[in-house]
């Protein structure tokens, strides 16, 4: 029997059913949820290639989840991506040989120490000395023949003769994706920004190739490109059935279960969800299209989300077959005036034998990785029990982000992720006449735009459910790995409207999040972790200039910032094994007739006694 499991990727988009999660947001399973989680990590073992539960990173040798086939090949090549930090080294003034081992623990709280064999002259033994002018044998190696001989010949090869490419039986690494539309079979292609940013429909899909495929996939939920827009008959082309625009361009095929078979898998349609100035709504994703009139493309395609679940041959191959597909799109209306429109797409393959509901990728496996998202959500309680969870944000912390247009502030958009050690100042304008400032301020809600501007994010730091990952793979299942965002500056003063000039007090302009963090386990494997979360709201006066014409528009702006405080810490100490003791505790008539039990008799030891005891001493260490 085949499992079909749920997969939320376009800004967290949930199967919308009732009682199931906000698309702005990856839901909770509440089956995995313990009622009593376990408090404390394991930081022994690191694989930092590793941010994606249940998926094969591309290129990490040490993922579990790849085929073992596929990481012995990719070890051969080379190709391996960094697991950790390199190991420490220590080089010695004698030649190895001279050194049994190294006097210095090691374990899990210490780096392993090699020993690097000095140079063979008596000075650079001596004093330490890395090169002199002493003449000295250097390395030699044999002067190999020339000519067809010693097997030369098969170390120069002519290249292979070119064949015509075939179709494998089975998808392989790389393998393109295949399709059947309208009975025509070819490559899955999906947009990309190829030369430049703007979308190339030519944009082939490789098998376990996800996308957005960078040096990290946390880094991006999304990989995105630009349609240009530069006039009302472009806009209506890419709108009309089968145009770059219109949802039954990226459903309304079948995928190849192999390369070169003919059963087909029809895809699953989760959602089709329509955003309208920042309101989602749902259709039926299997009827919904898009309409151009009066300028505008209802029901524009602005993301793509495609889950593709496979099956091994067997556990020692990256041989596979397709077994399932699911596809959500989210839609949204484009307008010719707006000039331009971004499309997102996201792409992921599943092994089918994982029961995996959610897919959230890490931001450190366990340490933070820097540039990497900083893990937030919100602190949810289940209305069914009394266990409680974190509900992560798909893409963590926000910070309110302006329309790529024209800069203004985007209601209900996602803003842009507070990275993880990377201190940012991000902004947006809102475009207001005086009196729309004076009603504005009238209307005693100084947090409007901020709130419009971050939703979801804004309603859990003020109702203190906001938290933030500790660690950059923080089990949102386990309440004990997230830190409570504290919040300063709130409840907000009430604002106030000054005529002459026009100015509104006390708007609520933005906030400032300081993020103390700290490292963790042994110098040669540091583990970032976050230790405490301050953010403080911004207020500003809002003054409408009194040399521009009342009906104008004026920018006004909404500022935040994120910085990182790295705490100060000393390394430990104790790091050396005890001396041995200068003394062995023996019996008391070891040395009798010279010593007796009396400690009196003993203080009247003659000086030959005591000349004789030192001499027994010496001989007692020297054998």
């Amino acid at each position: 029997m085949w499992w079909m499991v749920d997969l939320w990727l376009c800004l967290g988009c949930a199967l919308l059913q009732p009682g199931r999660a906000n698309p702005q947001n990856y839901p909770i399973i509440w089956e995995d949820v313990a009622l009593n989680p376990p408090d404390g990590k394991n930081l022994t073992s690191s694989c930092t290639c590793n941010l994606h539960p249940f998926v094969c990173d591309r290129k990490c040798c040490c993922d579990p989840d790849c085929p073992q086939a596929l990481s012995d090949a990719t070890r051969r090549s080379g190709e391996c991506r960094p697991e950790g930090f390199p190991e420490q080294t220590l080089d010695f003034c004698v030649p190895d040989g001279f050194v049994k081992k190294v006097n210095l623990p090691t374990g899990d709280d210490f780096f392993v120490l090699k020993k690097q064999a000095a140079d063979d002259n008596f000075f650079g033994q001596l004093l330490c000395i890395k090169k002199s002018s002493n003449p000295k044998l250097s390395d030699e190696y044999p002067d190999p023949p020339v000519g067809a001989v010693d097997g030369n010949p098969s170390l120069v090869p002519c290249p292979s003769t070119a064949t015509e490419p075939t179709i494998p039986s089975t998808y392989q690494a790389h393998t393109p994706i295949f399709i059947a539309r309208n009975g025509v079979r070819q490559q899955l292609a999906l947009p990309a920004p190829i030369f430049s940013a703007i979308c190339v429909d030519q944009a082939v899909v490789g098998f376990l190739d996800n996308i957005p495929r960078g040096k990290h996939l946390a880094e991006d939920v999304y990989r995105s490109c630009m349609r240009a827009i530069p006039d009302e008959s472009t806009l209506e082309r890419f709108c009309e059935a089968g145009g770059v625009l219109a949802p039954e361009r990226y459903r309304n095929f079948t995928y190849a279960r192999t390369p070169s078979g003919d059963a087909n898998v029809s895809p699953s349609l989760p959602y089709a969800l329509i955003s309208n100035n920042g309101s989602i709504t749902t259709a039926d994703p299997e009827t919904v299209t898009s309409d151009f009139a009066n300028g505008v493309c209802s029901n524009s395609v602005q993301h793509i989300n495609v889950t593709v679940y496979y099956s091994l041959a067997d556990s020692n191959s990256v041989e596979a077959t397709i077994e399932q597909v699911s596809v959500g799109l989210t839609l949204t209306d484009v307008a010719a005036s707006a000039g331009a429109h971004r499309q997102f797409v996201r792409v992921v393959f599943v092994d089918a034998a994982q029961q995996v509901d959610v897919l959230q990728p890490f931001s450190g496996n366990p340490g933070y990785l820097r540039g990497l998202p900083l893990l937030g959500g919100r602190l949810t309680e289940d209305p069914n029990s009394d266990k409680i969870a974190v509900q992560r944000f798909v893409r963590g912390i926000t910070a309110p982000q302006g329309s790529e247009t024209d800069g203004t502030c985007s209601a209900g958009a996602q803003g842009d992720s507070v990275r993880f050690g990377a201190n940012s100042t991000t902004n947006c304008a809102i475009e207001l006449t005086r009196a729309q400032l004076e009603s504005f301020c009238n209307s005693g809600n100084p947090q409007r735009y901020l709130e419009d501007a971050m939703r979801d994010v804004y309603t859990a730091i003020v109702t203190e459910e906001a938290r933030v990952g500790i660690w950059g793979n923080s089990d949102p299942d386990n309440v004990n790995e997230w830190l409570q965002v504290r919040v300063s500056n709130f409840p907000f003063n009430e604002m106030s409207f000054s005529a002459s000039p026009a100015s509104c007090s006390n708007v609520v302009v933005g906030y400032d999040l300081k993020v103390l963090t700290g490292v963790a386990f042994a110098s040669n494997n540091l583990q970032r972790k976050v230790l405490y979360v301050h953010l403080c709201f911004r207020t500003d006066t809002w003054t409408f200039p009194a040399t521009k014409s009342a009906s104008e528009p004026h920018r006004f702006y909404l500022t935040s910032t994120a910085t990182f405080v790295p705490k100060d810490q000393e390394k430990r100490t104790n790091v050396k094994k005890p001396s041995p003791p200068l003394r062995t505790n023996v019996p008391e008539d070891i040395f009798y007739p010279f010593v007796t039990s009396s400690a009196a008799q003993l203080r009247l030891c003659s000086k030959a006694a005591v000349g004789s005891l030192a001499a027994f001493l010496t001989m007692l260490v020297l054998l």
